[in-house]
């Protein structure tokens, strides 16, 4: 070890810098003289340099690391001393685990190199830019780390805990919209063709503010397959052949008169029912969701993320854990006209958001250097990115609560023609309008859900 050192400082052009320093703050180095020689290079070569002026400015005040960098405080201290360059306060924090996945980034460049997650981005994933696409607002991320705060203790945070956060803060931002993620036709006997009551649905119940969607009652309708019983039970509570439900926001209950079943399937494809227009019944004792036939909007994909390993944790040889149902994915759901009007304000608001965000970051760091160039606002260099309002509008700001069934975003797969077009201009379907959504959270666990 002290012919290599020697051999590096005499041949200054065999070393780089950085090489020197992390032989420095090697352990196994105990012998004073090869300090001395190194620290011999280092003010040598080293006085005048950039580098050195660099770190011996008070611009980086605090260094912040995880406890793996705990025994190297002292060695990294000590050459600080040394140089009589200026030293950061350093502080280490234990790693945030989640239950059941890891965030290494050598493990997961393992995943996406062998195809068992298509990107960096898979929502399976719990990489940020993962979490993004998932449709996990930055609000809540912000909320579940302030929630747990910050210790060096090593410890795993439980899966539930993480969605119940995000759970909470979807709860009071994310609008609801009608849908139907397994559909069955509903046709109403005895009614006209033509139809058809103007109902007003809010967007969130306890949030006036944020207004109401328009739709219509109409002859022909559409609820979940998970609605629907063939067989009643006095413990049951939604639509069954006699027994009467109520439908959100409409004017009459229905009540199952008949269905019929698709042959080659077995399935309930289309239920026949009659409106409980009697003001002598009694109220419906559940309520579900359902979208009006002639206003419908087809959802091409439904993405449901499910655990990606079998085991908690991952074994050692993770890739021949993985869950070969992580994903679900439902074609054919439908979902309310809304849904446009609902999209182009969220990419709007996002735009605004986002210009509103870059002009504080401006002035901010105006202020505090009126004389230097904003760093990220414009280019200083070739090599310094350049930040735009643009980076924080995607489609992923398109969220909602799918009533009764989770909250959504839209995915970075999807294209809505709608959103290219003007403020003032009525949003509505296009020619190669393609909806994916991705399921970001499911909604709590609703004891009278299962009845």
């Amino acid at each position: 070890m002290r012919l290599i050192i020697e051999q590096e400082i005499n041949g200054v052009g065999l070393i780089g810098v950085p090489a020197l320093l992390s032989l420095m703050t090697r352990r196994d180095i105990s012998d004073l003289r090869l300090y001395t020689l190194s620290l011999r290079f280092l003010r040598k070569h080293l006085v005048s340099s950039p580098l050195l002026k660099t770190i011996s400015t008070d611009i980086y005040s605090h260094s912040l690391c995880t406890i793996e960098f705990v025994p190297a405080r002292e060695s990294y201290e000590w050459l600080c001393d040394a140089l009589t360059v200026y030293k950061p306060r350093q502080y280490e924090f234990a790693r945030l685990n989640l239950q059941g996945t890891f965030l290494s980034k050598r493990k997961i460049a393992r995943l996406v190199q062998k195809g068992v997650v298509k990107d960096w981005d898979d929502p399976r994933l719990y990489t940020i830019i993962a979490l993004r696409r998932r449709g996990i607002p930055p609000g809540a991320l912000l909320a579940f780390v302030s929630e747990l705060g910050v210790t060096n203790i090593p410890s795993t945070t439980e899966i539930k805990k993480f969605e119940s956060v995000i759970r909470g803060y979807l709860e009071d931002s994310a609008p609801r919209l009608m849908m139907v993620l397994n559909p069955i036709r509903v046709v109403i006997e005895h009614v006209p063709e033509d139809y058809r009551v103007p109902v007003l649905v809010p967007l969130h119940p306890k949030i006036p503010a944020m207004g109401v969607v328009a739709t219509s009652f109409s002859r022909v309708l559409y609820i979940d397959a998970d609605d629907f019983r063939e067989v009643d039970s006095p413990d049951y509570f939604r639509l069954a052949p006699g027994k009467t439900v109520g439908l959100f926001k409409a004017p009459f209950p229905i009540e199952c008169v008949s269905f019929t079943k698709d042959p080659t399937s077995g399935r309930v494809n289309e239920i026949r029912a009659r409106l409980v227009d009697d003001p002598k019944v009694k109220k419906a004792k559940a309520y579900i969701q359902w979208v009006n036939a002639s206003d419908v909007v087809t959802i091409d994909e439904v993405r449901s993320f499910h655990p990606l390993f079998k085991s908690d944790p991952p074994p050692s040889d993770f890739e021949s854990d993985v869950n070969p149902n992580s994903l679900e994915v439902f074609k054919g759901a439908f979902i309310e006209r809304a849904f446009y009007d609902l999209a182009k304000k969220a990419i709007v608001d996002a735009r605004k958001e986002s210009e509103e965000r870059l002009k504080k970051a401006k002035a901010e760091a105006a202020d505090s250097s009126p004389h230097a160039v904003v760093k990220g606002s414009e280019a200083a260099s070739e090599d310094e990115p350049v930040a735009t309002a643009e980076q924080l509008v995607g489609m992923e700001n398109v969220r909602f609560q799918g009533m009764r069934l989770a909250y959504f975003a839209l995915d970075r797969e999807s294209r809505l023609g709608c959103l290219d077009e003007g403020e003032g201009v009525k949003p509505g379907g296009k020619e190669g309008d393609r909806v994916v959504l991705n399921r970001i959270v499911s909604l709590k666990e609703d004891a009278g859900k299962s009845a």
